[in-house]
């Protein structure tokens, strides 16, 4: 017997095919034990004592050489020796099977999840949840940018869509949907104030229709998701700028031909007009009109702007609404 290894006995078969294998002091023989059934299905213990030899009629050991032993117990023909006596505590010999072999295969799984884990995290931005506010501000930078056609429906409130086309429903959302052209090329937000589901966000213009502006929008919280329901022009609305605008909007108004006078009305001054279809056919032969300015004053985004008309003598107040980023017509009041 090899100085260092376990007594000949009966073991744990390290190699998994029945319950016991004689170990002869220095290797794995060919000899099982395995504990036979009960009627009922019951296992019934063995009765092998612990130094039992193995069968007379067993075949000779194997003859390979064992490998060198070592503090862990002897290598045999089968893997590690026997790690003590069936019914005793541990002894010096190796894992052999159980625990120790699948516990590798443990480990592997555990760092693959990990893995899995920390490569989700790093996909999915760290992992934290998002602040409403960046949701604002996300939303906000995609309206003034995008040109994807979804985003009439997934930014953009139905009162929004109405205010930018004149037009109410599918119709407002297949003319939505048309325009390609972006408000602006890029947009750094410069202020965001968020309030329960509402929220104004200032934002840089930067190229585009509205390059080098301040851009308000008003925000809302629909279903969930973010969606604009005003865009206010801060330049064209105050400052020097603003006056120009508005006095602008009402002359090209007076000289527009026909139904293109429609295109410089509300939505509110289309609703009461029957639409924009009505209003086009109610006015397809409506002259132009010198529209003289002599006053005008502007109060957030509403604006009252003095005309007179010199062909007949009359003196009009017009009433006009900042829009989805344009001044537009409200009301005609002749004095």
């Amino acid at each position: 017997m090899n100085q260092g290894n376990p007594p000949p006995n009966w073991y744990p078969d390290p190699r998994g095919e029945a319950e016991l294998r004689y170990w002869d002091g220095s290797q794995w023989t060919e000899h099982t034990h395995s504990t036979p059934q009960a009627g009922g299905g019951e296992t019934v213990a063995a009765q092998v004592p612990q130094s039992a030899p193995p069968p007379s009629t067993a075949p000779p050991p194997q003859t390979a050489p064992p490998a060198a032993a070592s503090a862990a117990g002897p290598q045999g023909a089968y893997g590690a020796g026997p790690a003590g006596p069936v019914g005793s505590p541990a002894g010096t010999g190796g894992s052999g099977g159980g625990l120790g072999k699948k516990l590798p295969l443990i480990i592997g799984g555990v760092l693959a999840a990990v893995l899995l884990v920390v490569l989700a995290v790093v996909l999915l931005g760290g992992g934290e949840e998002k602040s409403d506010e960046d949701r604002v501000n996300e939303a906000a930078e995609e309206v003034l940018t995008t040109t994807e056609p979804s985003a009439c429906t997934d930014l953009a409130t139905e009162e929004f869509i109405q205010k930018l086309t004149g037009l109410s429903g599918s119709e407002g959302i297949d003319a939505c949907k048309e325009n390609d052209e972006a408000f602006a090329e890029g947009a750094e937000i410069e202020n965001t104030d968020l309030t329960g589901d509402k929220a104004t966000v200032e934002a840089k213009a930067e190229g585009g229709q509205v390059d080098g502006e301040t851009i308000e929008l008003q925000m809302v919280k629909d279903d969930g998701d973010w969606k604009v329901d005003d865009l206010v022009r801060k330049d064209i609305v105050e400052g020097s700028k603003a006056e120009t605008e508005v006095s602008n909007t009402v002359v090209n108004f007076g000289s527009s031909e026909g139904s293109t006078a429609c295109e410089y009305l509300s939505y509110k001054a289309l609703t009461t007009q029957g639409g924009k279809e009505a209003c086009e056919t109610k006015n397809k032969s409506a002259p132009s009109l010198n529209y003289t300015v002599t006053d005008v004053s502007i109060s957030g985004v509403t604006a009252k702007v003095t005309v007179t008309e010199p062909q007949s003598d009359k003196t009009i107040e017009i009433t006009l609404a900042h829009e989805a980023g344009n001044w537009k017509i409200e009301r005609l009041v002749q004095q």
